[in-house]
């Protein structure tokens, strides 16, 4: 991608006439010409010698607006390792170069302008602030893309550029009218209400099923770096159109992982709702628990919703047995108090494995089996 550019224009004209007459009037020919040259435009910001080396990084500091109004923004370089510093980034493909008719969008950055790909100039209008300047760090503007010494050196500190962030913003498309729908469910998800008002017990499985098929199948879930950059924010904003859902690290990431999980469960969860795969999304909130038990030295067991949840495709005659046949496998004190009951519908098992689930998890989400264990000795 080139680096700033600047449009420089030209007119040539010239015409001459013939002695030609026609009812005393004489017939003229001309033409004009117009030549642009685009000029790329070298300044210290994007084309000094690495400021990277030092443990630097550029942000873009973009200019509030709104609507069709011009993307606009100045680089200024940062240190990682300053504290005072805030800035969210950007997590998104970069999707198809623009192939035009007309030009290509582009970003007004002071002294010249940088032509960028259709998807991140539709994601810079969806984040920026209409009344504000946010500080952003985005791969694609921030980095040299024209030096390669630089880029290498730039991937070396991607996990600190995500993880210092104070929001990783995920932007994954523009809206359409099923992924309204598929933000909703999901948005549920991540809060803490109980199923009994579940939107997908109102709602045809149909249609939940496409909505969040809708959301969960975007191309940003099949590329391989947004791993990373998911997984390591402090704070994860996810937005389709101007729609979003927000968690944060740990706890909050354990609750809607837990969600996810007792809603695939769930008796409700039947029909075309079993379709759905939840992996695009519950990969990144367990590559995210697994970065922050690293951090604080866990290591962490599965615990007996890990343990259903894996297996709830398995074959049952009673599906009170989808739980009650994989309380072996967890430790005693992950089953404390769960007597299995056949006396009881499958309806009434799952609320009292929902019920235990949110004493463990979902009351105290930061909990893990060894806090568990120490409470039930102490």
């Amino acid at each position: 991608m080139p680096n700033r550019i600047t449009r420089r224009s030209r007119l040539f004209a010239s015409s001459f006439s013939l002695p030609i007459l026609t009812q005393r009037r004489r017939i003229t020919f001309g033409f004009w010409a117009r030549s642009t040259k685009e000029t790329h435009i070298a300044d210290a910001e994007q084309t000094g010698r690495h400021a990277d080396r030092d443990g630097q990084i550029r942000v873009l500091d973009l200019d509030a607006g709104q609507g069709g109004a011009p993307l606009s923004g100045v680089l200024r370089t940062i240190a990682l390792n300053d504290e005072t510093e805030t800035y969210q980034s950007l997590s998104y493909v970069w999707g198809a170069p623009f192939s035009g008719p007309g030009l290509p969008p582009v970003i007004n950055l002071g002294s010249g302008v940088l032509p960028i790909f259709p998807n991140l100039n539709k994601a810079l209008r969806a984040i920026r602030s209409p009344t504000g300047t946010i500080s952003v760090w985005i791969d694609a503007v921030c980095i040299n893309q024209q030096d390669l010494e630089e880029r290498v050196q730039q991937v070396t500190y991607m996990a600190k550029v995500y993880s210092k962030a104070s929001t990783v913003r995920v932007w994954l498309g523009e809206d359409s009218e099923a992924s309204v729908l598929g933000m909703e469910m999901l948005s549920f998800l991540a809060g803490d209400q109980h199923f009994d008002n579940s939107p997908w017990t109102r709602t045809e499985p149909e249609l939940v099923a496409q909505a969040l098929q809708d959301v969960l199948g975007r191309a940003y879930f099949t590329r391989v770096w947004v791993v990373q950059e998911a997984a390591l924010g402090r704070s994860v904003q996810m937005q389709v159109g101007s729609l979003s859902v927000t968690w944060s690290d740990g706890q909050a990431t354990r609750l809607f992982l837990a969600r996810i999980k007792l809603a695939e469960i769930s008796p409700s969860w039947e029909g075309p709702l079993r379709d759905i795969d939840f992996r695009p999304l519950t990969e990144l909130l367990e590559q995210s628990l697994s970065y922050t038990n690293k951090k604080r030295g866990r290591v962490e067991p599965p615990s007996l919703l890990d343990i259903v949840h894996s297996m709830r495709h398995r074959n049952a005659t009673d599906p009170r047995d989808k739980i009650y046949a994989m309380m072996g496998l967890a430790l005693p004190e992950a089953v404390a108090g769960f007597i299995p009951d056949y006396s009881e519908s499958w309806q009434d098992t799952y609320e009292r494995f929902y019920s235990l689930v949110e004493g463990q998890i979902l009351a105290d989400p930061g909990a893990t089996l060894d806090d568990m264990r120490d409470g039930n000795q102490a």
